[in-house]
């Protein structure tokens, strides 16, 4: 799992609170995870940064331009 994907699901609450300590957490924590909903959770496959800017950018009805003033294709 990539750090985006994995601060993605920490966030959306599909992986709990560190409960242990700062950087650990319970066995029964990590047992308590569900895998399967936060495979069906990710982006598949997951996109880069500029591919994630250009989808915002087209969201919002502004163009994305590249450092030469074309848009991205």
């Amino acid at each position: 799992m990539s750090a985006a994907a994995f601060r993605w699901a920490r966030h959306a609450g599909l992986i709990p609170v560190l409960d242990v300590s700062s950087w650990q957490w319970s066995r029964a924590a990590m047992e308590a995870l569900d895998g399967d909903a936060i495979r069906a959770g990710l982006p598949c496959p997951p996109i880069s940064g500029g591919a994630a800017a250009d989808r915002l950018a087209e969201a919002l009805g502004t163009p994305n331009p590249t450092a030469c003033g074309e848009k991205r294709t």
